[in-house]
């Protein structure tokens, strides 16, 4: 729906060096659709209005440096701080706030200092903030909106980028974001590395994932529940034996048979780095 909508407007589609007061943002389902609309006649516009809903009371910049980041994404404006790294977090929530300033302020309450918040529509935006290699607990951030502001939220985390790269990676990962939205799982919290991950299987036709599945995982383990739940649980603790035998509750030896047994029946060491790589893509859902 996405692609064919901009092929065939796409003329009228708003880009970066148009007047912000012309861009009209209009949502179907998680896509918005920015056009610019000076450029479609009236009837384009009749067309498009009844096919979409028109994206109205996006919340505002709150700070001057809001705006300029505001202006850098939206309207063409200069970087504000090109020589730094910075991190975005994307927000989906299920429907408006009736209370945007509280949210603001609990939200960045659980960012670093100086976080950036822009809103992209009534429901959609982004928190941008210096990379600095701390820790930040997503999923609780997602209980705490969901607890405190009576709303389904889902996050993607993306990666750090400065410079003339900062505009595109985040363009790149709005892009990622709404594909996995589009799957309608209960995840919450997405990160830019598993949701490319998802782009790479879905760029695998179904033939071939399905012969890749079935040449290496014979019906003995796919049938084997507790086998397949193990090598999950070990590929999920970064291939350490401890943390997936205490997740497990199995004894180390335990744990290392049924290491030994998956090797044996599909030939795959998951102790080696590239192999579990591999099984990781096997055992993604498609």
């Amino acid at each position: 729906m996405k692609s064919t909508i901009q092929s065939t407007f796409h003329y009228a589609l708003w880009k970066k060096s148009d007047l912000i007061e012309e861009r009209w943002t209009l949502q179907y389902g998680q896509d918005l659709f920015h056009f610019n609309r000076t450029k479609l006649s009236e009837g384009e516009q009749l067309l498009l209005s009844v096919l979409f809903t028109e994206v109205t009371n996006v919340p505002k910049p709150h700070t001057p440096t809001e705006k300029t980041w505001y202006q850098f994404l939206y309207a063409n404006g200069p970087h504000p701080d090109e020589s730094t790294a910075y991190t975005t977090v994307h927000f989906q929530l299920e429907h408006g706030l009736d209370d945007v300033s509280s949210f603001r302020e609990a939200v960045l309450s659980s960012f670093p200092i100086d976080t950036n918040l822009i809103w992209n529509s009534a429901t959609k935006g982004l928190l941008l903030f210096k990379s600095d290699g701390d820790f930040l607990d997503l999923h609780a951030i997602v209980e705490l909106i969901e607890a405190d502001f009576y709303t389904k939220v889902h996050l993607f985390l993306g990666v750090p980028a400065k410079g003339s790269r900062l505009y595109d990676a985040i363009q790149f990962e709005a892009e990622l974001f709404s594909h996995k939205l589009k799957k309608r799982t209960a995840q919450t919290v997405f990160t830019a590395s598993e949701a490319s991950l998802a782009e790479l299987l879905d760029s695998i036709s179904d033939s071939v994932f399905n012969k890749l599945q079935q040449h290496f995982l014979p019906p003995e383990v796919i049938e084997d529940e507790e086998l397949l739940k193990t090598i999950r649980v070990y590929l999920q603790n970064n291939l350490n034996n401890s943390q997936t035998a205490k997740s497990l509750h199995l004894h180390r030896n335990s744990l290392q048979y049924r290491l030994d047994k998956f090797k044996t029946l599909t030939g795959i060491e998951i102790r080696d780095f590239y192999q579990a790589v591999f099984t990781s893509l096997l055992l993604s859902p498609k």
